[in-house]
């Protein structure tokens, strides 16, 4: 949402600029943007280790989410969740493929992925 009146009150919201609609660019926009954020972040703030995203109509215990977090190792490239689709998607002119991570029940990134 670009009205900056209504922005100036919530300080802590980051406007990504990106389109409000839902379809793959515009999502891989905003999660472009989370990421930009989250590395902002780490570079004065070392003891971050993860990334984790949920929608706002979700209910998380947050004390079951560290303790099962604490069972991985963040220093590997780690992605907790689900994918929205089950083949990889190919970018066009290039070799590369990617999968399309699913917000919705929330998803957790390792540091070092």
């Amino acid at each position: 949402y670009s009205e900056p009146a209504l922005l100036d009150h919530f300080p802590h919201v980051v406007e990504t600029k990106c389109p409000n609609t839902h379809n793959r660019m515009d999502l891989c926009c905003k999660t472009a943007k989370e990421f930009d954020l989250f590395y902002e972040i780490v570079e004065y703030r070392k003891e971050i280790r993860w990334l984790c995203r949920f929608d706002d109509d979700q209910y998380l215990n947050e004390k079951n989410l560290l303790d099962y977090l604490a069972t991985f190792n963040a220093s590997e490239p780690l992605y907790i969740g689900r994918t929205s689709i089950t083949n990889r998607l190919k970018l066009e002119k290039s070799n590369r493929t990617f999968t399309f991570a699913t917000y919705g029940a929330g998803v957790c990134f390792s540091r070092a992925l």
